[in-house]
């Protein structure tokens, strides 16, 4: 039985701190049931474990979202970015003493104090939006985002009213911003039932599995990998140590990430029981992660409070690293040195979870930047880059020495999005929205690598393009 009473209290509670830190007007902020319009406790279809989910309307219209233990929601009436009702607009119009700076800094002022642990704004700087005119004059509201680390997913967006300095909408995505160990309290104290909905299956789980000849042939190809670049397999690596429930053949055959688009190849993911995995497509390996490394827990990534066995005092740096392991694979594989001078190697954002016990790896991502429309040369990579934002696959070197029509469209909206910016504040806004084309796990007290994947092999490894080709 679910004892509301208490819950209701609880989430009362929540907002009074979160209303401590993001200024809400007092009579927008709830303190009883009879203050609010709306109450929907619960995801409707989540089973019973989803109770301790709340969404809040006062009666005045702001709204509070509750998981987790915290406030990941919030938004009022004074919000321009959400608003529904377009006759209002002419109310939002007016000017502002504010600069880009300014909003940013009430932002993550706000935001810092709201994170619970880890460094979840840590993916670079942010994304600062302001509203566009209105007859004439301008909506001084502005919308400030900030990216993952990984991924490039949005980890938290702030709308700030530039007239007041107020913030009037806020949304948080990223595991910092939630307090898990007070979301089981909360269980306990209201009662609700842990949820039975059964976990959904991957995807992969209703692949084919590899063949022995699959097998052969991949690990052919992967300890020739290991070899050439200096990585530890491990002692596990026969057809006997296989965790076949956690391998698969993909079901179908594929082009462009593996290749330039001339040959077709299927790829094959090998996990042992060890934990060592590895994938591989045409007997080529594009990644390899040894049984001890931190980034996957199984097949899955690893979530926030799984990082106890990584904690550690770092005694390398991971930008030392880095530099070092580019330029094995430029001189093992062939990638010009002119490559990695034109990537950008970004740390992602581990948790200290708890906060204070830092973590002995380091997870590190490539991204190349997005050339600019008008750019009178582009190397082939950076073309890719650009294939890739106009919704195109594949790595193809035609040899034009600048972009597409189709590509150049795509260049323009990216770079278009961002020209308030200051240029270099541009390039990493868009860069928080690019793909990661390396990734490698490093070891910050041994300096080894523990894991490394090309996302984009072919523009690595030159040979590549002939993987195929004579069948």
């Amino acid at each position: 039985m679910l004892d509301t009473n208490t819950l209701l209290s609880i989430a009362f509670s929540i907002i009074a701190n979160f209303t401590n830190i993001v200024e809400v007007p007092p009579w927008g902020v709830p303190t009883k049931p009879g203050d609010l319009q709306r109450c929907i406790i619960g995801r409707p279809g989540s089973g019973p474990g989803s109770a301790v989910h709340l969404i809040l309307t006062h009666y005045k219209g702001t709204e509070f979202w509750i998981r987790d233990g915290a406030i990941y929601a919030y938004s009022s009436p004074g919000s321009f970015f959400t608003l529904q009702n377009p006759s209002l607009v002419p109310t939002f119009a007016g000017t502002t003493t504010l600069t880009s700076n300014d909003v940013v800094r009430i932002a993550e002022k706000a935001l810092r104090r709201l994170v619970k642990n880890g460094d979840p704004l840590g993916g670079g700087p942010p994304r600062v939006q302001q509203g566009s005119e209105f007859q004439g004059r301008r909506i001084p509201f502005f919308r400030v985002t900030w990216f993952k680390a990984l991924g490039g997913g949005r980890a938290a967006e702030v709308e700030i009213d530039g007239r007041t300095g107020r913030i009037v909408c806020l949304d948080l995505w990223a595991e910092g911003f939630f307090y898990r160990a007070f979301q089981e309290e909360i269980k306990k104290r209201v009662h609700a039932p842990e949820s039975r909905v059964p976990k959904e299956q991957p995807r992969w789980a209703s692949f084919p599995k590899p063949t022995p000849d699959d097998f052969r042939r991949a690990v052919e190809g992967w300890l020739a990998f290991c070899q050439l670049l200096g990585l530890e397999p491990g002692a596990q690596t026969n057809l006997d140590d296989v965790d076949w429930s956690s391998s698969w053949l993909s079901p179908t055959s594929s082009r462009g990430v593996w290749s330039n688009d001339v040959c077709v190849v299927q790829a094959c993911h090998l996990r042992f029981k060890s934990g060592a995995c590895f994938d591989s497509a045409g007997g080529v390996a594009s990644s390899h992660y040894c049984a001890d490394a931190a980034r996957y827990s199984g097949n899955d990534y690893r979530q926030g409070g799984q990082w106890g066995p990584f904690e550690g005092r770092p005694t390398k740096r991971w930008e030392d690293l880095a530099k070092a392991l580019e330029a094995r694979i430029s001189e093992r594989l062939g990638a010009p040195k002119s490559f990695f001078e034109r990537m950008r190697a970004r740390l992602g954002s581990l948790p200290e979870d708890p906060p204070g016990h830092p973590l002995k790896r380091a997870i590190v991502g490539w991204r190349l930047p997005l050339p600019k429309p008008a750019a009178p040369f582009v190397s082939p990579e950076e073309r890719h880059i650009a294939r890739l934002a106009s919704g195109k696959t594949g790595f193809k070197d035609d040899g034009a020495p600048r972009l597409s029509p189709g590509e150049r469209e795509a260049a323009e909206y990216f770079w278009g999005r961002e020209r308030s910016l200051a240029p270099q504040a541009a390039e990493e806004a868009i860069l928080n929205q690019e793909p990661d084309l390396l990734l490698a796990e490093f070891d910050l007290q041994t300096g080894e690598v523990k894991g490394l994947e090309f996302c984009f092999p072919s523009m690595f490894w030159p040979g590549l393009y002939h993987v195929g080709t004579a069948k």
